[in-house]
């Protein structure tokens, strides 16, 4: 990769800090890097757990309609699904490395109309378990959420990292160190250029 930039002197000045900027921006994305590594760590394991309750809840509550479904019927088990108010779900948001993300959720499940069970206990507690399922339903899509959108920043970072340590640096300090060898040169070549001035001077002098 070969960049172009000003030259002479001016080109190794606008090198130099160019080359500063971006070990300073490496420097920056590693440890933003090293950050997001921690914290996709910690929710992978989260996201783990609320993923097993999830599956957990969902199981029991699936065992407890089936048992209400043959005790009390299908028709009266669809019934409850009906009754039932809509969920609420309120999302809290924080930030890390400038990522903003869902950190935890709270539900509500509102209330079923008294006697919507028809005073059936399997439907009482196919009920309950599926208010448990829903909670936990919630929790694991909030932790899902959260490590999706570590895990994206987390690879565009690395992305950012490598092309600058990989690519842009190596490009400047090539640059750098071509135009460097060039000055110098060119430097020694004016000094002798000079000094062979001066001695001719010295000579044709009467």
């Amino acid at each position: 990769m070969r960049l172009r930039h000003p030259p002479g002197r001016a080109g190794r000045l606008w090198l130099e800090h160019r080359v500063e900027v971006a070990g300073r921006g490496a420097d920056l994305l590693d440890k933003k890097r090293r950050a997001l590594v921690q914290e996709h760590r910690q929710l992978r394991v989260l996201a783990r757990e609320t993923k097993a309750e999830w599956n957990r809840m969902a199981g029991e509550a699936e065992v407890w309609f089936n048992r209400a479904a043959v005790l009390a019927g299908e028709e009266k088990v669809a019934m409850l699904a009906v009754q039932h108010p809509l969920a609420q779900v309120t999302v809290r948001w924080r930030s890390s490395m400038g990522v903003a993300f869902a950190s935890e959720a709270s539900v509500d499940l509102g209330l079923l109309p008294g006697g919507a069970s028809g005073g059936s206990a399997a439907a009482d507690l196919a009920v309950a378990a599926s208010r448990q399922a829903v909670e936990a339903a919630v929790k694991d899509a909030v932790a899902y959420s959260a490590l999706m959108r570590i895990s994206s920043e987390l690879a565009l970072t690395a992305r950012r990292q490598r092309a600058l340590e990989r690519r842009w640096l190596p490009a400047l300090t090539t640059a750098q160190a071509r135009l460097s060898g060039a000055l110098d040169e060119l430097e020694r070549e004016e000094a002798m250029r000079s000094l062979w001035a001066r001695r001719h001077k010295r000579r044709s002098r009467p």
